[in-house]
């Protein structure tokens, strides 16, 4: 295990020849596995009709469905990057998304579930200037927006 710029707060030896065992360690900030950064989840501002995915804030993005969101844009995400979201509609369900064009986004197919209190999450990686979703499932699935 390597630790860069943080200090262990357990009985565990960073940087020894001795190797210790870990329990369990608390990461604040951002985690790097084979050079892929995967971040805690940053909330989206979902109050208003156009909500952004900025990549420069993480690569895990979460957010509830109270209103219908027109537009959401992908911005700063580097090519290669993978991106996860995760929106759940509220109570009373049938909230609208829709992907921006000029950001651009491809779905794929992939669309979100309409139900109360449905959980979509979606997964995908910056292609050159295109963010296309790979993949993207709900619970409960039922599909009611954009099929």
């Amino acid at each position: 295990l390597r630790v860069a710029g943080t200090q262990a707060t357990s009985s565990a030896q960073f940087g020894t020849s001795t190797p210790s065992a870990i329990s369990s360690v608390e990461v604040k900030g951002d985690i790097f596995y084979k050079g892929q950064s995967y971040s805690e989840w940053v909330p989206l501002n979902m109050t208003s009709m156009q909500t952004y995915i900025d990549c420069a804030e993480g690569n895990r993005f979460t957010g509830t469905l109270s209103i219908a969101i027109t537009v959401i844009r992908v911005k700063n995400c580097q090519s290669g990057q993978t991106a996860m979201l995760r929106l759940a509609q509220d109570s009373t369900g049938g909230r609208v998304i829709g992907w921006a064009t000029s950001s651009p986004v491809i779905l794929n197919g992939q669309y979100a579930s309409s139900t109360a209190n449905a959980v979509n999450w979606f997964a995908g990686i910056m292609q050159g200037n295109v963010f296309t979703i790979l993949a993207a499932t709900a619970t409960p699935s039922s599909c009611g927006i954009g099929c």
